[in-house]
């Protein structure tokens, strides 16, 4: 498995509220992949993002955890994530100069020629096979449920106004609905997380140009960085990037 990540706070943010974590140091553990945009005011966002991760890495970082549990996978991925939830929620509500602050929020984790995805937000994971992207996750965003529910199109969502707000987030409410995915990994498979710095400049097919386009995995996620910097760069961008070869 080759990886590559860059995180850039961007051209219009002061700090980079991003946060991201790999794990695959322990024996026994296996390839695990965070990603989390905080939002919130003042440091909140910063700080919702850093604290999810930590709850999220001291859950899953444990081979106990992992031993002989491969169909519990997902149920493993979903507690470590209710846990994250719980701690900000109730450290917002301590901390009056933390509140409403949360944070998206994915994890994979890559077993037996699997990957276990848990998701809340609008933090993208994308898979790349035969040449054709599919975003996996479904954006949790008032964009999103206006474009399920049929009153706009998806063309019109580019430049709709709210575009930014997400209806789900880590720590932002007591109770936490998080969607799941799994599916069978295949030689070659490239696999993308990213925040919406990312996919609020570019188009899933002009990704899609710049993977195709380019075998090392670290000039990909230059030139993508830099190509949402360019168009104005208005949010933090990170980006994993994970080929499943030898």
């Amino acid at each position: 498995m080759k990886v590559s990540v860059v995180t850039h706070v961007g051209m219009k943010r002061k700090r980079n509220e991003d946060c991201y974590r790999i794990l695959a140091g322990k024996a026994g553990v296996p390839q695990i992949f965070i990603i989390a945009d905080g939002m919130g005011g003042h440091s909140g966002g910063e700080v919702a993002s850093q604290k999810a991760v930590n709850i999220i890495e001291r859950a899953l970082n444990n081979k106990k955890v992992w031993k002989d549990n491969e169909d519990n996978a997902l149920d493993i991925i979903i507690d470590a994530m209710q846990k994250a939830n719980t701690g900000l929620f109730a450290l917002a509500n301590k901390e009056e100069e933390l509140e409403g602050m949360g944070t998206t929020m994915i994890v994979s984790v890559f077993l037996n020629n699997k990957v276990y995805i848990g998701h809340v937000g609008d933090s993208r994971f994308y898979r790349v096979r035969d040449s054709i992207i599919e975003q996996v996750t479904l954006d949790h965003s008032l964009i999103e449920a206006l474009i399920s529910g049929g009153e706009i199109t998806r063309n019109e969502a580019q430049n709709y106004p709210g575009k930014n707000i997400i209806t789900r987030a880590i720590g932002a409410f007591e109770d936490l609905q998080i969607d799941t995915y799994f599916f069978d990994t295949e030689e070659d498979d490239i696999f993308l997380m990213c925040t919406d710095g990312l996919t609020n400049k570019l188009k899933d097919d002009e990704i899609l140009k710049v993977i195709s386009q380019n075998d090392d995995l670290s000039e990909v996620c230059k030139i993508l960085t830099q190509e949402a910097n360019d168009r104005g760069g208005d949010d933090n961008i990170t980006i994993i990037l994970i080929k499943n070869a030898v």
